[in-house]
């Protein structure tokens, strides 16, 4: 019997990729829960508007469900963890798997299916999985070797990677500057961000520059690579986004 799948995404902004990201986990779970933050669980406070707001991600979402699988809970928390860990909670009921989604992030549906499928016979409770870092366009990616947990077992114990997998692929770094400017601002990792970073990365790389270097707070480990946008799911060539050289 295969497992039953649910997926959950903690949300504060992100609407550029919101809808690619729902449509890339739909069809393989019985349940999404959406829990939106109106103010950043990571306890860093900004004067900079929020590039969405909560109807506009709401609306996005419903347009999103045919099947009606969206679950919606708005709250506040004290830090991400804590937003993180009620999502989780949330998404567990009634779940053998759950994947997690953010609201930039767009899995492979072949590579989706293997670590369900993997992740279904296997005993630990965190899975891991390999990550590609669009940048600043669909035609450009940086690689690292750190692979974040994106498939969790409620009963499970212990972890594992899953190496081989197709990539998930992270847009993060393919926003508009202004989303990029709020992500700096309120960022968990704000203390270690690299001075100028902007600046001197984001806002100067250009395609075919000797800007290299870009992580925004490791040093030596993203060096942006030409990336075959053909590579990327299919849904993607819906993005109002593909054609673009530079994302501006």
């Amino acid at each position: 019997m295969p497992p039953r799948v649910n997926a959950y995404i903690t949300l504060h902004y992100g609407l550029e990729y919101l809808p690619w990201a729902i449509r890339s986990v739909y069809p393989f779970v019985e349940r999404i829960e959406i829990v939106y933050a109106p103010r950043p669980s990571t306890g860093y406070p900004t004067d900079l508007r929020c590039p969405d707001d909560g109807d506009a991600l709401w609306m996005v979402a419903l347009d999103t469900d045919p099947d009606d699988k969206v679950r919606w809970t708005e709250g506040a928390w004290p830090n991400y963890g804590a937003h993180c860990e009620d999502a989780l909670e949330l998404a567990s009921g009634g779940a053998d798997l759950v994947v997690v989604v953010d609201a930039d992030e767009v899995y492979d549906p072949e590579g989706l299916a293997e670590a369900i499928d993997l992740a279904g016979k296997m005993q630990q409770k965190r899975f891991r999985v390999p990550f590609v870092h669009l940048w600043r366009s669909f035609g450009w990616a940086c690689t690292d070797a750190m692979m974040p947990i994106r498939i969790w077992k409620p009963n499970g114990r212990g972890e594992i990677s899953l190496s081989g997998l197709t990539p998930v692929y992270h847009f993060g770094y393919a926003q508009k500057p202004e989303t990029i400017r709020y992500k700096e601002a309120i960022h968990g990792h704000k203390p270690e961000w690299r001075e100028a970073w902007l600046e001197e990365k984001f806002l100067a790389w250009r395609p075919g520059s000797d800007v290299n270097d870009v992580h925004p707070t490791c040093k030596g480990i993203w060096n942006p690579q030409r990336f075959s946008r053909d590579g990327l799911p299919a849904i993607m060539r819906t993005h109002p986004y593909w054609d673009l050289e530079v994302i501006e």
